[in-house]
C-alpha cells in the first residue's frame, strides 16, 4: 500500500521550502464576465458567462499583450426586453438568440488592446409592440459583423444594415455617443492587467441603418467585462501499467500538486487507493495545509506494493482531489484507473425458468439461480437477482455485496414464485442476474424470458 506518512511528510516539506514563483509570460486565467448589447441608448441586454482565458504578456511583466476567449462562453436564446420609454418609440422590445465566436485580442505597442470576436445569432428590434405580441413590423438585425467588422444587410418589410467593428480597449463613437473600454491590474494599473484581480473591458460600436424615417439611423455598442480569477489548486495521478498481474509492483509515476495562482490557498489534500470491494478505499494522504503561491510538486514516482493472490481482482482506482477546506467543494479532483484481472475464467451466473410460457392455475419455478466464482481468488462482487414485469418495472430478490471465495458455486433454484391467478398481470417477463463490481462494471449476467397468458 502507499505509505501515509511518508508521502505527506513529503508534501508538507515541499509546501514549507516553497519560494515564490516567477511569474510566466503565457498563462491561463478563469474569470466571470458579462458581455451586453445597448441598442438606442435603451437599458443594456447583459449575458453573463465564466471560462477560462488565454493570456500573453511579456518575460516578468503582467502587462498584458494578447487575450483569447474560446466560442460560446457568453450565450442567450430568446432573451427579451420591453421596451416603455415613450422616447424609444416606435421600439417596443428587444429579442437577442446569440453567442460570441472564438475571441483573440492583441496590443500594438503601447497602444489598445483589440481585435475580433463576432457575436453570432438574431437580434431583433419590435416596433410599436411587444416582441410577445404581433407588430406591424419587426427589424431583424443581421449580428454576425458586431464585435468583428464589416456590413450586412437584410432586406423585408423593413430594410436594415448592420456595421460592425473589432472591439478594443481604447474609445468607439457612433454619431455622438462614445463609449470607453480598459485594461487594469488589481490595483487599476496598466501593468498588471494579466493578474488575478485583473479586469478588461472591451467596447465596440454598431452602426444601424433602416428605412423607417424615425429609425433611419441607431446607434448601438458592445460591450465585454472579463474579472480575472485566481487559478483553481491543481491534482493530477499517474500509475506505470493500466493492467498489472500478480508478482507485478503498482507504481504511482504521477501524484502532482499545485497551486498556479499568485496567493497562497487554504486546501485539504487527498491521495487514496479505492479497491474493487464496495467501501474499501485506503488513504495515502489526508491533510489541511496552505498551499504558496505557485506551488508544484510531483510526488512522484512512488512504489506501492506488489500483486498477490490475496488482492481483489478487478478495477482498481487511483485518486488525487483538492477541496476548499470550509465548503468541501472539490477545486480539483483526478482519477488513474487500472485492473487486475483474474487469472482464469471470470465469475458467473446463470438463470432459467421451468417453461416458456404459463397460464392460469400454473406454477412459476425458477429452475436454476446459480452463481460461481470458477477463480483461485476470493471475488468481492454485487450480486443482483431479479424479476423483470411486463410494465418495465423491476422486482428484486437478492441485490447485495458479496465475497464469493475461490471455487464458490451455488444454484439457488428450484425457487417457486408464485401460482398464475386472475391478479397476475399478463405480458412478457424475465429473470435476470447479474454480477458487478464495485463501480458498476458489469463482470457477468444472464436472463431467462417467459410469458404470462
Amino acid at each position: 500500500m502507499p505509505r501515509r506518512s511518508a508521502t505527506s511528510a513529503a508534501l508538507v516539506l515541499a509546501i514549507a521550502t516553497l519560494a515564490f514563483a516567477t511569474a510566466s509570460s503565457a498563462a491561463q486565467l478563469p474569470f466571470a464576465g458579462t458581455l451586453s448589447i445597448e441598442v438606442a441608448g435603451l437599458p443594456a441586454v447583459q449575458v453573463s458567462g465564466a471560462g477560462v482565458a488565454a493570456f500573453d504578456s511579456p518575460a516578468g511583466s503582467a502587462r498584458l499583450t494578447r487575450a483569447a476567449l474560446g466560442a460560446g462562453v457568453f450565450t442567450q436564446t430568446g432573451f427579451s426586453v420591453v421596451v416603455s420609454s415613450p422616447s424609444a418609440f416606435p421600439i417596443a422590445g428587444l429579442q437577442i438568440t446569440a453567442a460570441n465566436g472564438p475571441g483573440s485580442f492583441l496590443r500594438s505597442g503601447a497602444g489598445a488592446l483589440g481585435g475580433a470576436m463576432p457575436i453570432l445569432g438574431v437580434a431583433k428590434v419590435c416596433l410599436f409592440a411587444a416582441c410577445s405580441a404581433s407588430p406591424p413590423a419587426n427589424v431583424s438585425l443581421p449580428v454576425d459583423v458586431v464585435g468583428a467588422g464589416g456590413a450586412a444587410t437584410a432586406s423585408g418589410p423593413v430594410n436594415v444594415t448592420v456595421a460592425g467593428a473589432p472591439w478594443t480597449t481604447g474609445t468607439v463613437q457612433v454619431g455622438t455617443a462614445t463609449r470607453r473600454g480598459s485594461a487594469v491590474g488589481p490595483a487599476g494599473a496598466a501593468s498588471s492587467t494579466a493578474l488575478p484581480g485583473g479586469r478588461l473591458n472591451l467596447v465596440t460600436p454598431i452602426f444601424i441603418s433602416t428605412n423607417i424615417g424615425a429609425l433611419a439611423e441607431i446607434s448601438a455598442f458592445g460591450r465585454v467585462e472579463l474579472a480575472l480569477q485566481q487559478p483553481a489548486p491543481q491534482c493530477e495521478v499517474a500509475v506505470s501499467q493500466a493492467s498489472y498481474q500478480n508478482g507485478e509492483t503498482l507504481v504511482l509515476t504521477r501524484a502532482r500538486f499545485a497551486n498556479p495562482g499568485t496567493a497562497p490557498r487554504s486546501a485539504r489534500v487527498r491521495l487514496e487507493l479505492v479497491f474493487p470491494v464496495p467501501g474499501l478505499t485506503v488513504p495515502a494522504l489526508d491533510a489541511s495545509v496552505a498551499l504558496p503561491a505557485g506551488f508544484d510538486i510531483d510526488l512522484g514516482p512512488v512504489t506501492a506494493f506488489a500483486f498477490g493472490s490475496e488482492h481483489p481482482r478487478g478495477r482498481y482506482e487511483l485518486r488525487c482531489r483538492v477541496e476548499d477546506p470550509a465548503s468541501g467543494e472539490a477545486f480539483a479532483a483526478q482519477s488513474a484507473a487500472f485492473t487486475l484481472p483474474f487469472s482464469g475464467p471470470a465469475p458467473f451466473c446463470d438463470v432459467e425458468a421451468s417453461q416458456p410460457v404459463y397460464v392460469e392455475g400454473e406454477r412459476l419455478v425458477a429452475t436454476r439461480i446459480r452463481f460461481a466464482n470458477p477463480q483461485n481468488e476470493t471475488a468481492y462482487l454485487h450480486m443482483r437477482y431479479e424479476l423483470g414485469l411486463p410494465d418495465g418495472t423491476v422486482s428484486p430478490v437478492i441485490d447485495s455485496d458479496v465475497a464469493m471465495p475461490p471455487g464458490y458455486d451455488q444454484d439457488f433454484g428450484p425457487a417457486t414464485a408464485w401460482i398464475v391467478s386472475p391478479s397476475i398481470p399478463r405480458g412478457d417477463y424475465e429473470l435476470r442476474c447479474g454480477l458487478s463490481d464495485s463501480y458498476g462494471t458489469p463482470v457477468a449476467s444472464d436472463a431467462a424470458p417467459f410469458s404470462v397468458q
